[in-house]
């Protein structure tokens, strides 16, 4: 079989046949989901901080398992009611209800598999479903990046938040670990 691309991952060789428009949307779907995950670890690493030092609990490993069970909107709340911020517990919010969005209802939205009666329709969705991952993206990127700088700025953990842009560059948010 012909493939349309092929990736090549060490000496392993893995052929795509997804239409350009599939192929971009998957793409997007995966970078969006990593992205949301990042953001789901830091979120649990930072409520794990915060118990940590307010002596709620007294193991940062054993508050990390207790709170890898729990679901976002647990961690979130939880997270929020620490917050001195009520902007950015609203972000919190915001960003949370975006990623259930985008895990539960996404294509579904957009009439996965976005079968529209013309080329122009049926692009236009592709169009606004890859600009609406690129701004979650940009979203979880800028509620981490402002969840760490209040965290320290406001000592509710000893903590350190670094971030790796596009360019693989590793980027300290904030520390205010002496």
């Amino acid at each position: 079989m012909e493939h349309k691309y092929i990736i090549e991952v060490g000496e392993q060789p893995y052929g795509i046949n997804y239409p350009d428009n599939d192929h971009l949307l998957f793409v997007y779907m995966g970078h969006t989901l990593a992205e949301i995950q990042s953001f789901e670890a830091m979120l649990c690493f930072t409520l794990s901080a915060i118990m940590k030092d307010s002596k709620a609990k007294a193991d940062f490993e054993e508050s990390m398992q207790k709170n890898a069970t729990k679901t976002l909107g647990q961690i979130a709340g939880i997270v929020k009611s620490h917050l001195k911020d009520i902007e950015l517990s609203e972000k919190l919010t915001n960003v949370k209800d975006k990623r259930n969005y985008f895990i539960h209802g996404f294509l579904r939205h957009y009439g996965w598999p976005m079968l529209m009666d013309t080329k122009q329709e049926r692009d236009s969705k592709y169009i606004q479903a890859v600009e609406e991952m690129a701004a979650l993206q940009k979203d979880l990127r800028e509620v981490h990046k402002e969840l760490g700088k209040h965290v320290a700025k406001n000592n509710l953990a000893k903590i350190g938040y670094a971030t790796m842009s596009a360019d693989g560059e590793i980027e300290i948010i904030a520390e205010n670990i002496a």
